[in-house]
């Protein structure tokens, strides 16, 4: 790789972190891209050299979030066939980009319909990784017989529900350092999961 494409591809991860940390500050819907460009400590218009859209650069943000996340459970998956562990993956994995994910599921109905389809795209792939856990389970008759469908769907509404309602919970800190144990302890209560 030359230098001139080395330059290319740092501008561009600078400006995307840039993205990222205005996101996760403001949220996806009040945040311009000349702020994020002040940010990133480019000219607005090298903004859109490297991502020739707002959208573009929107959707960016969001494959880097959901690439991490669904790494993490994919590898807690493989290596665990406990739904604890995999519960545990995917919050620790959300925890680490809380401020953003927050942002992103209040914003999402405002966002565009390619970076909403995106979002439903990467809980798919973590719905996959519950999906095998929980068949497993049912197999071994370890938990109730629910639609898995309704399992995966009760448990991203009821993190969704905490993140939303922060100034509930944790006006003054991270939602899930604080109740991370504690939902994925109730939650296999509520499943009748005995994983000990």
């Amino acid at each position: 790789m030359n230098k001139r494409e080395q330059q290319r591809q740092q501008t561009r991860a600078t400006i995307l972190s840039a993205a990222e940390r205005i996101y996760a500050s403001n949220g996806f819907v009040q945040s311009s891209t000349q702020l994020i460009a002040k940010e990133a400590g480019v000219a607005h218009g090298t903004v859109f050299l490297h991502f020739q859209s707002q959208e573009k650069l929107i959707l960016a943000v969001i494959n880097v979030l959901g690439t991490d996340i669904t790494t993490r459970i994919h590898e807690s998956s493989e290596q665990s066939h406990s739904l604890a562990d995999v519960l545990w993956s995917h919050l620790t994995a959300i925890e680490t980009h809380e401020s953003i994910y927050s942002h992103l599921i209040m914003d999402m109905p405002q966002l565009p319909k390619v970076a909403q389809q995106t979002v439903i795209g990467i809980q798919s792939i973590i719905a996959h990784h519950f999906d095998q856990v929980l068949n497993q389970l049912k197999k071994e008759k370890q938990m109730k017989d629910l639609p898995i469908s309704f399992i995966f769907n009760t448990w991203i509404g009821l993190i969704h529900y905490y993140l939303t309602n922060r100034g509930l919970f944790a006006p003054h800190g991270s939602i899930l350092a604080i109740y991370k144990d504690e939902l994925i302890l109730n939650f296999l209560k509520l499943l009748e999961v005995d994983e000990s």
